[in-house]
């Protein structure tokens, strides 16, 4: 039996983020939990993350770690996204 598929959907956005930030000049970014909602057995975080001092994405999770990744999935979209608008030809 081949379990492949299970390890392809763990995704490194934080990872991913930080080679892109830093690949365009951006420099490292910042993590920073905004919301903690819920009793203690059972929290929600909101975490922001930014680039500079703008806000590129923001993340829900029931821990700050899924919290941020969800943050880096957004930038990380985003700023694709970015870099593909401003692409251009010579």
């Amino acid at each position: 039996m081949n379990n492949d598929y299970l390890t392809t959907s763990d995704h490194n956005y934080k990872s991913e983020l930080l080679e892109l930030s830093q690949a365009r000049g951006s420099g490292i970014p910042r993590y920073q939990t905004t919301k903690e909602e819920g009793p203690d057995h059972d929290r929600t975080f909101t975490v922001q993350v930014m680039l500079g001092a703008e806000i590129f994405g923001s993340g829900v999770g029931k821990n700050k770690k899924e919290a941020e990744q969800a943050a880096a999935e957004e930038a990380v979209e985003r700023l694709k996204k970015t870099l593909e608008d401003s692409s251009f030809e010579i």
